[in-house]
This record gives structure tokens, sequence and C-alpha cells, in this order.
């Protein structure tokens, strides 16, 4: 009897965050697998909006204030994250006046970001 009511807690804790999830997993996965770099591209851009709104969601929503600060950090952090993580072709290619210091710098990705 007790088993089943830890069974019954579980599942209504996790069932909506899976139920949400799933569907979004394998999306990634058949983009992946049978997209081509359009696709790829369109739903990368899609994850990263879903995770700026739900974001701001988890603070806004829950806290009332609205701050849009947080979006300022993120168009810095993502701003910067591009620009160390590019290579230096594509730099002289899209910024032309960029900075001589930061124009032969280049980052994996995730040290960028």
């Amino acid at each position: 009897m007790k088993g089943s009511w830890q069974l019954l807690i579980w599942a209504r804790r996790y069932t909506t965050p899976i139920i949400l999830t799933i569907p979004l997993l394998l999306l990634a996965l058949v983009i992946n697998l049978a997209g081509g770099v359009v696709l790829q591209r369109i739903v990368t851009v899609l994850f990263i909006n879903l995770t700026l709104v739900l974001g701001l969601q988890m603070f806004m929503g829950n806290s009332g204030v609205v701050s849009f600060a947080h979006i300022g950090f993120m168009g810095i952090g993502a701003y910067g994250a591009a620009l160390f993580s590019m290579s230096a072709q594509a730099k002289a290619i899209a910024l032309r006046d960029l900075y001589p210091v930061l124009a032969h710098v280049q980052l994996p990705f995730v040290i960028a970001l």
C-alpha cells in the first residue's frame, strides 16, 4: 500500500515535465537525423527562444517583477559567446571594424560560452 502511494506521488510530480519534454527531444532527434542545415538552424533558434521564454517566465511569472535586465544580460552573453567562438575568417567577413585584439581570438564553444 505504501509503495503504491509513493508511485502515485512520483507520477503526479513528474508526469507533466516528462510529457512536455519528450516531444521536444523527439523533434531534436528527428531534425538532427533527417533534417537539413536550414531545419537544424530553425530548431536551434527554437530551443534558444524556448530557454529564454522559460527563464523569464520562471522569474517574472512567479514573482511578478518585470525586469528586462535579464534580456540584456542574455544578449550581451550571446554576443560575447558568438564573438569568441567565430573563426578569424568569419570575423574578417562579418565584422570588418572589429578591434584588432579580438580579430584573431578563437575559443572552443564551451569555453566561449
